[in-house]
């Protein structure tokens, strides 16, 4: 999605650099002496810093979250930052997806600036509705897990985070947002979708179906390589982007990921498999669309009589109309009508510093990082950071044909109508 929208901000005349987030985002903020910066929510105090930094520096901010679709006691968490402060203090504005979001705030009694709420759609969601960039990385994902051609592929795709994604979270976050409640739900969980999915792979599996597993991105654990062992389960690696493991998949098995979503753009059948004990805490906006299972019996029986409609007949329902694949463009624009700078201070910090901060980035966007703080999250980063000369190298080619078909509407024709108003009614 990032890459997306780099191809758009260039159509319309932009430079653009991905910095990750983890890893020195400000110094190349610094470097380019950028006019904007774009990112995801900034609730925690950990990256509650990029909008003090914003602010600070004269930089517009633009949060672009690739999750919104939370429980109704978590969506002030969206629009907040460095705490409990509202985050319209230092945004430019902000991208809403989720209609029930959108509607929380503008109902909101705190919010002075409610006209920085922006309801566009959710970019991330373009390359599931656009089948020329979800089917890019599909065939050679099938060639690497060998998936045979004839039988079914069952994907579950987990949000469960046990205690080893949360080992470097700040205490003040780890409170705030009751992270240990999270695992220790997430632990019960595991403990009754695991049989359930066994069960899966031993009554309901054809000789040439798969179960693909496919692990949060944050699960540091090694619960799932330890609990499955059969030659008809495939481990997705972490590095796996959900798009094409989604486009490869004949039934889409989760709990309570938002990715489900992905799977009904896509026209997938989903099923979440939630005790009836945890549905209430699980009570996600989107949830309420979900086809959901406890048993293994329940599952067998929906595979073979799945309902109709489904799920994915609710999308552009739930999405109020934005589910056109065009969120991206709508973001693009937003952004390109910000200001630039009056001044541009290029090495303010001093020449050296300069050259010195831009090898640096260099390097770590090769993934090379020198010997800091190598834990097993640090790890996995770099491993991201390694792929992402080869993911931009396959999907350039796609997101650029995405762009040229939208060029028109992206350098300033008229959007097309949408047909759902967030607030109610018709637009």
């Amino acid at each position: 999605g990032s890459l997306l929208l780099r191809e758009a901000l260039g159509s319309l005349g932009h430079s653009v650099w991905l910095a990750p987030h983890w890893n020195g985002d400000t110094e190349i903020a610094r470097i380019k002496d950028v006019d904007v910066i774009v990112g995801c929510q900034i609730a925690e105090r950990s990256t509650s810093y990029l909008g003090t930094f914003a602010r600070d520096e004269g930089i517009h901010l633009v949060l672009n979250s690739s999750e919104q679709f939370t429980a109704p006691q978590s969506r002030d968490a969206m629009i907040s930052f460095d705490g409990d402060k509202l985050n319209e203090e230092v945004i430019a504005f902000q991208s809403i997806a989720c209609a029930e979001l959108y509607q929380h705030i503008a109902s909101h009694p705190r919010l002075a600036h409610k006209d920085k709420y922006r309801f566009l759609g959710l970019p991330r969601y373009d390359l599931s509705v656009d089948p020329d960039l979800r089917g890019v990385e599909t065939a050679a994902l099938v060639a690497r897990y060998r998936l045979p051609a004839g039988g079914r592929r069952f994907l579950y795709l987990s949000s469960l985070l046990f205690d080893e994604s949360f080992r470097d979270v700040p205490v003040e976050d780890m409170q705030r947002f009751k992270y240990q409640d999270l695992v220790d739900r997430n632990k019960e969980l595991a403990a009754h979708i695991t049989p359930v999915l066994k069960d899966i792979v031993n009554r309901l599996l054809g000789p040439d179906d798969v179960l693909l597993i496919k692990k949060h991105p944050w699960d540091l654990s090694d619960y799932f390589e330890r609990q499955f062992d059969h030659p008809q389960v495939r481990m997705l690696r972490d590095v796996e982007y959900i798009v094409p493991c989604l486009d490869a998949a004949d039934f889409v098995l989760h709990s309570f990921s938002t990715a489900a979503i992905e799977a009904w753009v896509m026209g997938k059948p989903t099923i979440a498999i939630i005790p009836h004990a945890h549905r209430k805490s699980l009570a996600l906006s989107h949830m309420q669309h979900e086809v959901l299972a406890e048993t293994f019996g329940e599952i067998a029986d929906l595979v073979h009589n799945y309902p109709s409609p489904g799920p994915k007949d609710a999308v552009q329902q739930f999405l109020a109309g934005r589910c056109d694949g065009m969120a991206t463009i709508r973001l693009a624009r937003e952004i390109h009508g910000l200001s630039a700078k009056a001044v541009r201070r290029p090495f303010r910090e001093g020449r050296r510093w300069f050259i010195e901060k831009t090898a640096k980035h260099f390097l770590s966007s090769l993934g090379y990082m020198g010997q800091q703080n190598l834990n097993s999250r640090m790890q996995q980063f770099i491993r991201w950071e390694r792929e992402r000369l080869l993911i931009r190298l396959r999907y350039t080619p796609a997101l650029r044909r995405y762009v040229e078909r939208h060029r028109a509407v992206l350098h300033g024709a008229a959007m097309p109508v949408l047909s759902t108003s967030p607030l109610g009614g018709q637009l």
